[in-house]
């Protein structure tokens, strides 16, 4: 007769002393992984959603003449330029930063088109969007002392 594990494992586990435990090793193990992974992908998944919506993205920077005037016409025909995705101005209206996708668009395609929009606008740079906005970020820091 061969000897049965299941009949007599109670006797056994009495007698070794396993006690029964609501959660074992690894279970706890599990969990602990789980929690680790859902929190890591939390803090990374929104600022790698962030890069891949703004990686294509850069911005020419113009030096408006003091001469020149922007009216709301002439920046909605510029929003309305192939590629360009923002207009914005700085706080003293001496410069234009236009966004643009670069891969709907090149600087000099949206340089010929802005000249026939706007006259008295000379293009300084062409810079990416993020380092664009880090920059931004480290003047209000500055700023800030």
């Amino acid at each position: 007769m061969e000897y049965d594990l299941e009949k007599y494992r109670t006797k056994r586990e009495k007698v070794l002393g396993v006690k029964k435990r609501f959660f074992s090793l690894g279970r706890l193990l599990t969990i602990f992984s789980v929690a680790v992974v859902v929190l890591v992908s939390a803090a990374v998944l929104p600022q790698m959603a962030a890069f891949l919506k703004n990686r294509h993205l850069d911005d020419i920077i113009y030096r408006l003449k003091d001469d020149t005037v922007l009216t709301p016409d002439t920046i909605a025909a510029i929003t309305a330029i192939k590629g360009v995705t923002g207009v914005n101005r700085d706080s003293e209206n001496q410069r234009l930063i236009l966004t643009f996708n670069r891969e709907q668009t090149k600087p000099h395609a949206v340089t010929n088109q802005l000249s026939q929009v706007a006259t008295g606008i000379i293009q300084l740079n062409v810079i990416s969007h993020r380092q664009r906005l880090a920059n931004l970020k480290k003047e209000k820091e500055f700023e800030a002392l």
